[in-house]
């Protein structure tokens, strides 16, 4: 863990990222069909902790009207079975309503923009530091959003993809299940 200040500290790729998260948004503009910054939380259901987690924290962070989705990206085309499962996990970890949620494949996943990603590796270590990077950029997202004018002045990307990310949904793809 790095000081903030320092050089290693202003080195953090995830510490550049949000610190230029409005010209980030103005890079990836272009024509599509993404109108909302996307956090994407990869799943395939065995295991609904970090899910939840995230959920839970997404609903108490970001305001419910802000133009934020919650992508639920799933190994394969979403089916019926990913939807009663979103829906269940949504009245489990979000009760109250108020979260703007998707369900995609990795495919479409990895080929869109992203700006928060919380994709299990197989490391609990790298997926706690994961996930305490990724909640404190929900924070700056929603400070962000709460400045008057800042979805005009940097709207939501809409084309373009978040480096790594297919790299990424891959490699989640092929972890050993439960045993």
């Amino acid at each position: 863990m790095h000081e903030p200040g320092t050089p290693a500290h202003r080195q953090d790729p995830y510490d550049r990222f949000l610190r230029s998260l409005p010209t980030e948004a103005r890079a990836l503009q272009g024509v599509g069909d993404v109108d909302t910054y996307r956090v994407v939380v990869a799943t395939d259901w065995t295991n609904v902790t970090l899910p939840v987690t995230v959920t839970r924290a997404f609903a108490a962070i970001i305001p419910p009207a802000a133009p934020v989705t919650l992508v639920f990206s799933v190994p394969t085309a979403p089916d019926l079975d990913d939807a009663v499962k979103l829906d269940l996990l949504l009245s489990e970890a979000a009760p109250k309503g108020g979260v703007r949620a998707a369900l995609e494949s990795f495919a479409d996943t990895g080929a869109r923009p992203a700006l928060i990603a919380f994709v299990p590796g197989g490391d609990p270590h790298v997926l706690l530091s994961e996930l305490g990077r990724g909640l404190t950029s929900l924070h700056h997202l929603a400070d962000h959003l709460r400045t008057p004018g800042a979805v005009a002045s940097s709207p939501p990307p809409r084309q373009g993809q978040m480096p790594g990310l297919a790299e990424r949904l891959e490699q989640y793809k092929d972890l050993p299940g439960p045993s």
